[in-house]
């Protein structure tokens, strides 16, 4: 008697499929790294990139003197135990300093929003100044914390 199987046996999977499966891995991890350098490259200061190809001449320039900024800002708010003399440290460094906005700024729990506008690029030929602006956040609700984000000036 011819005994019928409900299901047929599927045809051995070929080299075909497997290179389809690799191409659209590849694909989508091209998309991924490109997507990821995108979002990077918005705000290399204020991601930690500044590094080659993420970052700038610019953003590197633009990274030390954040580096200064946030040291100076911290050095006073830790000397005066409150916020309020931070923007005049910033100004004292050669900076411009606007739109301050103070949370409780005699208290160290308290916040401190400020824009400030940089110069970055040594002037040469080659490199011109460029004009940057950034909003600094001081907040000192736990320990003393500086952050920033790129803004339009």
């Amino acid at each position: 008697m011819e005994r019928k199987a409900l299901v047929e046996p599927r045809a051995p999977r070929g080299p075909r499929r497997r290179r389809l499966r690799l191409a659209l891995g590849v694909v989508g991890a091209l998309v991924a790294v490109t997507l990821v350098g995108v979002v990077l490259r918005a705000d290399p200061v204020g991601y930690g990139t500044v590094f080659w190809p993420v970052a700038t001449a610019y953003d590197q320039d633009e990274a030390r003197v954040m580096a200064d900024i946030k040291a100076a800002a911290h050095a006073e708010a830790s000397a005066r135990n409150d916020l309020s003399g931070v923007p005049d440290t910033v100004r004292e460094l050669g900076y411009a300093v606007t739109d301050v906005r103070v949370d409780r700024p005699t208290s160290v729990e308290g916040s401190l929003l400020m824009r400030v506008h940089l110069v970055v690029g040594d002037g040469q030929p080659g490199h011109p100044g460029e004009v940057r602006c950034r909003e600094v956040l001081v907040t000192g609700s736990s320990g003393l914390e500086i952050s920033s984000r790129r803004v339009d000036c």
